[in-house]
């Protein structure tokens, strides 16, 4: 499978972040939705999370932008920024439309995207993982 563009990146993402919510693993089938997590939980979700899952995306140029996990590193790129070297952006570039659509609910600045915050990380609970979907979702239906 080829994800070699933006919306084939988040496309992806929320495929696999749907297949957890659906899946009975321990943790997840709580009947309240804010609860939190056990920690034997997000301990071995959280690392999932901030490396392989989308926290914002980053123009390179007109049409080429990167996908950047929690580290500020490619996502699949283990490392946070501060003890990470720096990687050359471009070789992780995907191809996108030469404006990023405005959607109310991601933040955006300049002609980046942010998707979550350090108040609503979508590892903390379901309700917060759902708001993070929904904000994905909405950013990949209006790049269509």
């Amino acid at each position: 499978m080829k994800l070699d563009t933006l919306h084939a990146q988040l496309d992806f993402t929320l495929n696999g972040l749907h297949w957890l919510l659906n899946e009975k693993v321990e943790g997840w089938n709580t009947t309240c939705c804010s609860a939190p997590l056990p920690a034997r939980f997000t301990d071995s979700v959280k690392p999932f999370f901030r490396f392989m899952v989308p926290y914002s995306i980053q123009e390179l140029s007109a049409g080429r932008y990167v996908v950047l996990n929690r580290g500020y590193k490619p996502l699949g790129i283990i490392g946070e920024s501060y003890n990470t070297p720096t990687l050359d952006y471009s070789n992780y570039a995907v191809a996108g439309p030469e404006k990023l659509p405005d959607v109310t609910s991601v933040y955006a600045q300049h002609n980046d995207r942010f998707f979550f915050n350090d108040a609503s990380s979508p590892w903390v609970n379901r309700q917060l993982l759902r708001a993070y979907m929904k904000r994905l979702e909405a950013f990949a239906k209006a790049l269509e």
